[in-house]
């Protein structure tokens, strides 16, 4: 299977659209630097536009690239090949799909990660440790995120072979829902605990709120790990019922034509 890995990752990471759009979310960042620097400057500033930058912008600009560049033409035609190419099982297939996805979003966040302390030297933002140690922890759980919401779009790529459903479906679970709680005030409601074992954004805003108050909450991560293993599980099962159908078959001749009317 580690040869379905390495030519799912080098098939995603040489797309240009890939590129382009990892490259604009990077620069973003040092544009939010630049912006938090004309204002009111010291170490807090610094932080809160970096936490910013993460959860506004850098969780779905990261994930809806990944999932847009795994995505090629004729997507479970192609997958079916791959697989049977190499003697491999279809349930392979989905997992070096969805470990490549894995790789490089975790990729992307340590860039973040390394970014946050990199700029913060150069700016002279030289935030104590404990303000460091708090943001790695939020950029963790955004990651396991956004994995998780990653998972949940391959399911619906597999599902749909269509990239515009897991990107809508993305797009309302992650920033549309996240923002319809916090706007009615539901996050405080019995309703937030069984949405985070289904949105993922909530399970991580969840979960970061209580680690401010010293309050670690168990159920939390364990939606985000299940929302992880669970929609990657659904996916090997829809692969696995996909039949793969002759493309563009040959016309039939006049004879085979004649003979088939008789």
């Amino acid at each position: 299977m580690s040869g379905l890995i390495k030519e799912e990752l080098l098939g995603t990471i040489k797309k240009k659209r890939f590129i382009i759009l990892t490259a604009l979310t990077l620069i973003g960042v040092v544009i939010t630097l630049i912006d938090a620097r004309s204002g009111v400057w010291n170490d807090l500033t610094y932080l809160f536009a970096m936490q910013g930058y993460l959860s506004k912008v850098f969780i779905h600009a990261v994930t809806v690239t990944v999932i847009l560049s795994v995505y090629r033409r004729k997507y479970t035609r192609s997958s079916i090949l791959q697989t049977e190419a190499r003697n491999q099982k279809r349930s392979s297939g989905v997992l070096a799909r969805a470990i490549a996805g894995y790789v490089l979003i975790i990729a992307c966040f340590l860039i973040y990660a390394l970014l946050f302390v990199l700029l913060g030297l150069i700016s002279g933002a030289h935030n104590p440790a404990a303000q460091t140690g708090q943001f790695m922890i939020y950029l963790s759980l955004y990651c396991l995120a956004c994995l998780a919401a990653y998972s949940i779009a391959l399911f619906w790529l597999y599902l749909t072979a269509f990239p515009a459903v897991p990107v809508i479906v993305y797009l309302i679970s992650m920033a549309a829902v996240p923002v319809l709680f916090a706007s009615t005030g539901l996050y405080k409601t019995n309703f937030m605990l069984p949405a985070c074992f289904v949105i993922p954004a909530l399970a991580a805003d969840n979960e970061i709120t209580h680690l401010m108050y010293s309050d670690p909450n168990a159920a939390c991560f364990i939606a985000l790990v299940l929302q992880i293993i669970i929609p990657l599980l659904l996916a090997i099962f829809v692969f696995k019922l996909k039949k793969l159908k002759e493309e563009n078959p040959e016309p039939k001749t006049t004879d085979e034509t004649e003979v088939s009317s008789v």
